[in-house]
């Protein structure tokens, strides 16, 4: 029995450790760097490493925004070729999901989109990973003041 005890102890200590070094690395893992989007909320499209093309639009962009919470709500609107189910993410690649789709397109946010949130869609075609080599387009969502009394 002390020897059943023992091993346990040595099993969850090590659990404890692999589980602690996973947050470490997870930590210092910052979302991948956004090269393809563009300032100002201008979509921008490129060919993913899959061959897969599209393009995405935020409507309204920038999203007028009068009660000082500095949050909109826009819509998210897609379309792509050369793919067979895509996602679109909010900050990364692998960021939040938003939706998922096989065919061209639109999704609502709530009133969370800030100025600068970047929308990303991602080729995810049998399995391919959420990474950049897989993004097919993004755009950038702005907020403005512009126009409130």
């Amino acid at each position: 029995m002390r020897m059943k005890a023992k091993n346990v102890m040595r099993g969850s200590v090590i659990l404890f450790v692999v589980l602690w070094i996973t947050v470490i690395i997870g930590c210092e893992n910052k979302p991948a760097s956004n090269s393809n989007a563009t300032p100002g909320g201008t979509p921008s499209s490129r060919q993913a490493k899959s061959g897969a093309t599209g393009s995405m639009t935020a409507n309204p962009n920038p999203i007028q925004v009068c009660d000082g919470s500095d949050v909109g709500v826009t819509n998210i609107s897609w379309d792509f070729s050369g793919a067979k189910r895509v996602e679109v993410h909010v900050g990364s690649p692998f960021g939040q999901l938003l939706a998922l789709a096989g065919a061209p397109g639109t999704q609502s946010t709530g009133k969370w989109v800030g100025n600068g949130t970047v929308f990303y869609l991602q080729d995810v075609s049998n399995g391919l990973p959420l990474t950049a080599d897989y993004t097919i387009a993004t755009v950038t969502a702005n907020v403005t003041t512009k126009g409130c009394s």
